[in-house]
């Protein structure tokens, strides 16, 4: 496998002494089946886990376990010469020791930020034999991605709580989602030194108030916790809602996710500003 190291700074992958592009690849994250299917590297791929749920034609490719736990029995059924995983677990470990003994090695591919989605594209091609492609796609996504921070460069910069899940409350504090706000001139609530996903109390929000909440799913909580917080600030509480598998998956999709939070931020701040 030819080494990639210049253009892959920042994007965990293990790379394995081979001299050819893997033809069987399972994919055991939604993000990655998305970006294997936006380089038209599907051909080679021969499984996957259950949320990964775009294209529609993704649907149709058998599945191997949850995302969070796999049958490496099935696995070996699918004849791999490849894993595509997202980051390591107990589990993932477990099943690189059953993969050892057939000598499939296991890739990593976990961006860090929106810009090393396009390298990660650039990674997935060489490892798939869809190198043109792919290098089409990661020209036309940083591109793009350039377009978008030079709009919101120099935005008003505004704090937002990212509500994650309503009962129990947490907020999430991840570099890819932290990098999208940034993008769109925002900064998460949650410190940089959080843990990634912490239970929050309302309290904390009452004692440090943000200028916004992002959220998926409304519901009677969380419709609560914001009357609650509105009428504490003695203003209405901005609210974007963003759509949890563009916005929560380091795939194709988080660019267009990304413009419509820049959008409805910027929309939001010439209200918040305009006094």
């Amino acid at each position: 496998m030819r080494a990639l190291a210049p253009i892959m700074m920042g994007v965990a992958l293990l790379w394995n002494n081979s001299s050819a592009a893997y033809e069987r690849a399972v994919s055991l994250a939604p993000h990655i089946t998305e970006l294997v299917y936006a380089i038209n590297a599907q051909a080679s791929l021969v499984a996957t886990v259950d949320r990964s749920d775009y294209p529609p034609a993704a649907l149709a490719l058998p599945r191997v376990g949850d995302g969070i736990s796999f049958s490496a029995e099935h696995i070996l059924t699918m004849r791999p010469d490849v894993i595509l995983a997202w980051q390591p677990s107990p589990a993932l470990a477990a099943l690189e020791k059953q993969l050892a003994h057939q000598a499939i090695p296991v890739h990593y591919l976990n961006p860090q930020s929106l810009e090393d989605i396009g390298h990660l594209a650039q990674q997935l091609g060489v490892l798939l034999n869809q190198e043109a492609s792919a290098t089409t796609f990661a020209q036309q996504w940083q591109q793009q991605l350039q377009t978008l921070k030079a709009r919101y460069a120099t935005s008003t910069p505004i704090t937002l709580f990212i509500a994650l899940h309503s009962k129990p409350f947490y907020s999430l504090n991840d570099p890819i989602v932290n990098d999208v706000l940034q993008t769109c001139g925002a900064k998460n609530w949650l410190p940089a030194t959080s843990i990634k996903a912490p239970n929050i109390n309302v309290e904390q929000l009452l004692n440090s108030p943000t200028d916004g909440l992002i959220y998926s799913h409304w519901d009677t909580e969380l419709a609560q916790t914001h009357r609650l917080l509105s009428q504490a600030y003695g203003r209405d509480l901005p609210r974007f809602q963003v759509n949890e598998d563009h916005f929560y998956r380091a795939g194709p999709r988080l660019l267009l996710a990304t413009h419509q939070l820049c959008q409805a931020l910027d929309s939001s701040k010439k209200s918040l500003f305009s006094g």
